[in-house]
């Protein structure tokens, strides 16, 4: 029978550009125009109208002194499955194979994942088992957790964990949780060996 016998997930930590601006804003009130404020801007929201003028505000939010600095630290980085694997067959994490991953940042942070690579056998991150297609799912979770699909799906597009892997929100400083994955084996595949998968864990800025 056709085996997979060595699988091997890669998790590459990336740091999402997510650049910040100087600006300046004001606010219309009903004592007359606000004071200006300027620094380094973590975002901005539309409040609607005020004073009766006729056009939009907007609220800013900003961080004083320092301007945020983006850090994640993933241990281990590799999810190394050594036993054989078979068509058809899954595998969950165990959990003494549990990858855990701390914000290391001055600032709430989100994490988003997706699937660069998969070498040297040319199988295809997909939501369902076929030919040379494969089903990975992760999520972050204290315990071993329920998969679900679609919102624990991995593909190729970078997905957040406000909506998906968990829903688990923003992750404040100095917070670690667990990446749990599963993996379901194709249900035929043109090449079988060895295999490795490259996930991008991406972090970017929380804003409220």
């Amino acid at each position: 029978m056709n085996n997979f016998n060595r699988f091997l997930i890669i998790i590459v930590a990336l740091i999402a550009a997510s650049q910040t601006v100087e600006l300046e804003s004001w606010a219309q009130g009903s004592g007359g125009t606000g004071e200006s404020f300027s620094g380094t801007s973590a975002g901005l929201t539309a409040i609607g109208e005020l004073g009766g003028r006729d056009f939009g505000a907007t609220l800013g939010f900003w961080v004083w002194g320092e301007g945020p600095e983006l850090c994640v630290s993933v241990t281990p980085d590799t999810w190394n499955i050594t036993d054989s694997l078979n068509i058809l067959e899954s595998r969950e994490m165990l959990a003494g194979e549990v990858i855990s991953v701390g914000n290391c940042s001055n600032c709430r942070v989100l994490y988003g994942m997706r699937v660069v690579s998969v070498s040297p056998v040319p199988w295809i991150p997909h939501s369902f088992q076929g030919d040379n297609l494969f089903v990975l799912l992760g999520q972050f979770s204290e315990s071993p957790p329920t998969y679900s699909i679609p919102s624990d799906l991995l593909s190729d597009e970078l997905r957040w964990c406000d909506e998906y892997y968990g829903d688990i929100g923003s992750v404040y400083i100095r917070e670690t949780t667990n990446l749990w994955f599963r993996i379901s084996m194709p249900l035929r595949s043109d090449i079988w060996g060895e295999n490795n998968i490259t996930i991008e864990l991406s972090t970017r800025i929380f804003m409220p």
